[in-house]
């Protein structure tokens, strides 16, 4: 069951919204699913967000760029955060994040994007799981322009206790270098660039023991 959710939110993510970034403040609301609180960013980078399909989160990245010029490094950085608090019968089935961006060397240089998620029990549970972004191409690269996508699929479906308060942290960083006389760069403020972070939810044990009950009265 979860699996037919998670195909059908990664339809939903598909669809392409463009909005006027701005510096994230703290933001909250209810989803389909869940209530979300205490969102915002260190840096103001990733945005304001956009709720679409119900409990994906879209965000347009403002300025979330580095450039690097004869030889001086240069490095953007930005996490992301909100505290989800999954609806009654429903715990957290996984979570999908997929992003893109740009980049491009002229002479020599290396431009590289890498981050992880970091979700944490707020239940009172000493517990948390992270996973990478992965990036296509592989990081770094050393020549030519392009776009870049990154993903992160991290399943909790079968963790036990479930996931029904918590807190989620995405981090970026995205780094570029150059010689004397290069210039390189790498951003995620491509027009019409978007992040993702989709919510999966599941029935919890108990919704599901119930549904079981039902139907045993039934028969």
């Amino acid at each position: 069951m979860v699996r037919h959710m998670r195909s059908a939110l990664i339809a939903l993510v598909a669809v392409q919204l463009i909005c006027v970034g701005a510096a994230s403040a703290a933001w909250s609301g209810t989803a389909d699913y869940f209530d979300f609180a205490n969102g915002g960013s260190d840096n103001g980078l990733f945005g304001e967000p956009q709720l679409v399909g119900g409990n994906t989160f879209v965000f347009t990245p403002n300025d979330f760029r580095a450039e690097s010029t004869d030889g001086v490094a240069a490095t953007a950085q930005d996490r992301l955060f909100i505290d989800i608090t999954m609806h009654t019968n429903a715990a957290l089935g996984g979570i999908l994040i997929q992003e893109r961006g740009a980049y491009g060397i002229t002479g020599q240089g290396s431009v590289s994007a890498s981050g992880d998620l970091v979700i944490t029990d707020l239940s009172g549970l000493p517990r948390s799981t992270s996973a990478p972004l992965v990036t296509n191409p592989v990081f770094p690269v050393t020549s030519g322009n392009g776009n870049w996508m990154g993903s992160l699929d991290l399943d909790v479906s079968s963790d036990f206790p479930e996931w029904t308060t918590f807190r989620i942290e995405l981090n970026n960083i995205l780094d570029a270098t150059s010689t004397a006389g290069s210039t390189s760069f790498i951003s995620k403020t491509l027009a019409g660039t978007q992040l993702e972070i989709t919510i999966i939810p599941e029935p919890t044990s108990i919704a599901l023991l119930l549904i079981g009950l039902v139907a045993i009265r039934r028969r």
